[in-house]
């Protein structure tokens, strides 16, 4: 009677993880966008950006294509974000641009931290990347670009570079960097406190390089 009972709860508990096996399945192949949410939900990030991807994949939808470069992570999957950065923000600026104005602002509470946001990612993969050239070019885009620069705030893309990569900066990567800045202050369309910001992330960038020098 004992082995007929174990015999049985080993059968049902057998049957139920083959429902589940099996409903996941489904709906990995059907709806990776559900699989996505749970697993985000759960703090899964690896696992909520594969299945964004497959659900992009699928769809080939802004709104898709948007959610997975939220997942993305630039500094340990640099190559990925980069590459669906671009496809956001070169192939569809337009779009980007319509999404940052009406929706942005309830995601990240202003449209300007929207399109901060997104450009930082972008422009930090591309230098994880080993693409400064166009991390800066992105950073660029971001203050002046005609319908869409925000000027240089205090959560520029730029200082990401400068303050959050200190270590990985070159002489090079510091000049180039330098002398983009130094544009700006040419500029009349920016503010004087977006000047004086440039002024001070300058300097910053002497610092460093006084210091690596000195190394």
């Amino acid at each position: 009677m004992q082995k007929l009972i174990l015999k049985t709860v080993l059968i049902t508990v057998i049957a139920f993880i083959g429902v589940i096996a099996i409903t996941f399945g489904v709906l990995a192949l059907c709806c990776p966008g559900v699989i996505a949410d749970v697993a985000g939900g759960l703090g899964c990030n690896s696992v909520c950006s594969y299945f964004r991807e497959s659900q992009y994949k699928k769809t080939e939808s802004f709104e898709d294509l948007k959610k997975l470069v939220v997942t993305l992570d630039p500094e340990k999957d640099s190559i990925k974000t980069s590459l669906y950065s671009a496809i956001l923000l070169d192939d569809n600026l337009e779009e980007f641009k319509a999404y940052a104005k009406e929706d942005g602002k309830s995601e990240f509470l202003t449209e300007n931290n929207a399109i901060e946001y997104f450009f930082d990612k972008y422009a930090l993969a591309e230098f994880n990347n080993g693409n400064v050239t166009n991390a800066i070019n992105v950073a660029n885009s971001c203050v002046i670009q005609s319908g869409l620069g925000v000027g240089y705030t205090e959560t520029t893309p730029f200082r990401t570079l400068i303050y959050g990569k200190t270590e990985s900066l070159t002489i090079s990567d510091i000049d180039e960097i330098r002398e983009q800045l130094s544009r700006y202050l040419l500029l009349t369309a920016l503010s004087p406190s977006d000047k004086d910001r440039i002024q001070e992330d300058i300097a910053q960038l002497g610092i460093i390089e006084a210091e690596k020098q000195s190394t």
